[in-house]
């Protein structure tokens, strides 16, 4: 008769003994027990120590030697098995749940833990933030948030391993967890973008008290004045009214101040360049209706730190390189602007009277010569042959 043989680690084990027990009842089987020289367990000893799962070596067929079951044994073995494989899925299941719920179980408490050490992140981002002084990432908030972070992506990745009906009882864990760690990252994104902005400020603000308004710093002005607006949105996202305002206070409000103040000087240089070349261009009038623009500009920016002086400071450097450039502009207007005397009248120089001319003597007239007849006048005739002077002697 067929048997099923478990391996030496069967001993013990209630649980499979009942499975075997079941496996022998369908299929007619007797169970062989182990012994100190157990056959037919190799596999099966292995299996069982080192997957922790229940296993069992049926023997399906009467024994053979050194060759495979006959054919003929096919239609009994079937007849004997059919139901096995069923039996042992369905048992893997229920096995298998045992065990996910067991694990579930355990990632409950993981993740129990877990949240309330991810809670204590709250104290340094909302709950103690009473004052701009309490804005502030330590390295201890810094190992905590990295902490919380590492375990819960380790426990994820476990989790995600689970049926999706034991999965979903830890989604309100991860919720917490997760909503705990976000707004910690953006208190600290808030703090380092605020920080940086505080440094922004006090460079630009050496520049004016060391007296240095030039391109540069017209540009580290233009760059605060962007870095105000980016980190007044990175600020917003922080968790807590109480918390935004604060930070507000620390690091936006005094970066806006800057800006407006060295914006004054700013648009006074600026102004005063223009100026410049135009005087060096000589265009009087154009440097006449700008020095009103300035002077307005300056009216505008004297009262603003009139009426808040603590913030809108005066930069006496500054005021003395502006108040030197418009000087040195209305010393150029004033020689523009100068009357050009009339040259005067060049003298002509004395000279002694030309003596008169003497009266000029006509010419007498050549005496008029008669005309032969026949000749015109004002024409010369054709000369008549000359005849030889040969005397002619008359003939005896």
């Amino acid at each position: 008769m067929p048997i099923i043989a478990a391996g030496k680690f069967y001993t013990g084990i209630i649980r499979d003994h009942v499975y075997a027990k079941k496996i022998g009842s369908m299929t007619g089987y007797r169970l062989v027990y182990p012994g100190k020289n157990p056959s037919g367990g190799g596999f099966t000893d292995w299996f069982i120590e080192a997957k922790k799962k229940p296993g069992f070596t049926p023997e399906i067929s009467r024994y053979v030697y050194e060759t495979n079951p006959p054919l003929s044994e096919w239609s009994g073995v079937w007849k004997q098995n059919q139901a096995t494989g069923l039996y042992t899925a369905q048992e893997s299941a229920k096995l298998y749940d045992v065990k996910m719920k067991k694990e579930t179980d355990k990632q409950t408490a993981q993740l129990k833990t877990l949240q309330t050490k991810a809670a204590k992140l709250q104290t340094t981002y909302q709950t103690n933030v009473k004052t701009v002084s309490d804005l502030k990432v330590t390295k201890t908030f810094k190992d905590q948030y990295h902490s919380v972070v590492a375990e819960t992506k380790k426990l994820s990745a476990r989790s995600a391993k689970l049926p999706a009906k034991y999965r979903s009882k830890l989604n309100g864990y991860y919720t917490s967890i997760n909503t705990y760690t976000a707004r910690a990252k953006l208190f600290m994104d808030g703090v380092a973008a605020g920080d940086k902005l505080v440094k922004q400020t006090v460079d630009l603000e050496n520049r004016f008290k060391a007296g240095k308004l030039d391109q540069t710093t017209i540009n580290a002005q233009k760059q605060l004045n962007t870095s105000v607006t980016a980190t007044q949105e990175t600020l917003n996202k922080m968790y807590g009214i109480n918390v935004r305002t604060l930070a507000g206070n620390k690091y936006t409000q005094p970066a806006k101040v800057i800006v407006q103040n060295t914006g004054y000087e700013i648009q006074r240089y600026s102004l005063t360049l223009v100026i410049e070349k135009q005087a060096a261009n000589g265009d009087a009038a154009g440097v006449r209706a700008n020095l009103d623009k300035l002077t307005a500009l300056e009216n505008t920016s004297k009262a603003a730190k009139a009426k808040n002086p603590s913030q809108f400071k005066t930069y006496s450097l500054i005021e003395k390189l502006l108040l030197d450039k418009k000087m040195a502009i209305l010393a150029k207007l004033a020689e523009l602007e100068k009357p050009v005397p009339e040259p005067e009248p060049i003298p002509e120089p004395e000279t002694e009277p030309l003596p008169d001319p003497e009266p000029e003597i006509a010419p007498e007239p050549e005496p008029e010569t008669e005309q032969p007849a026949g000749e015109e006048p004002g024409v010369e005739q054709p000369s008549s042959p000359v005849e030889d002077e040969t005397e002619v002697t008359p003939a005896a």
